[in-house]
């Protein structure tokens, strides 16, 4: 739960001392819009971190990478796409500040848990796997999602993501954010949002996949 005013964030360097990104360079002022929900102070947008000193993609291996859907800057809020150790920038432990400002980390499983408990998804529901439809909480997180009114401010945009064998696929169509919990070596718990459901995805991915983040206040 945020211990903190929910007030705009400012976004420090990038991941391995990288420039800011896009969002910077293209006349915006540098900040990102926040929004509180259930007590937690969530960013309204996802990471926009510069790819400049990305590492080179290596199908099927976390190394790192970060960059552009297709490798070009598209719409506002959308930001970058992260394999899971570009996410945390090289850190392990759940809540890691990773790629976020200071003050903001990547939110934990548990606390994706408590924002979907926040907005109607039962207890018994938040600890499945797969979508959960119960609050029709994906609904409630973007306009963009099967009957999506965006009531909560999260204000989610369907960035789509990049395969693990290098691919970019269903930008429009789905969104997926990482969780700083990992559960082996190699993977990582998830959520998801569909334009074609109102629930929220809950699975573990490799680390591999280029997924959006959002950061969450401390």
């Amino acid at each position: 739960i945020s211990a903190t005013p929910c007030t705009t964030g400012e976004l420090a360097s990038g991941i391995n001392g990288g420039i800011r990104g896009n969002k910077y360079a293209n006349g915006a002022n540098g900040t990102y819009s926040v929004v509180e929900i259930g007590g937690q102070c969530w960013m309204q947008e996802s990471i926009d971190v510069n790819p400049t000193e990305s590492p080179t993609w290596v199908n099927s291996s976390d190394v790192g990478w970060y960059g552009y859907y297709n490798d070009n800057y598209q719409a506002a809020g959308e930001g970058t796409l992260l394999q899971w150790s570009a996410a945390m920038n090289g850190a392990t432990t759940e809540r890691a500040q990773g790629v976020c400002p200071t003050d903001w980390h990547i939110p934990s499983d548990c606390e994706w848990m408590y924002l979907e408990n926040s907005l109607g998804m039962t207890i018994a529901e938040q600890q499945g796997t797969g979508w959960r439809n119960s609050g029709t909480v994906g609904s409630k997180l973007s306009t963009l999602t099967a009957n999506g009114t965006n009531s909560s401010g999260f204000t989610a945009l369907l960035a789509g993501f990049r395969f693990t064998n290098g691919t970019f696929s269903f930008r429009g169509t789905y969104g997926y954010w990482w969780s700083s919990s990992e559960t082996s070596a190699t993977s990582a718990h998830d959520r998801a949002l569909s334009s074609s459901q109102a629930g929220v995805y809950r699975n573990v991915n490799y680390k591999a996949f280029g997924f959006s983040v959002r950061c969450l206040k401390d």
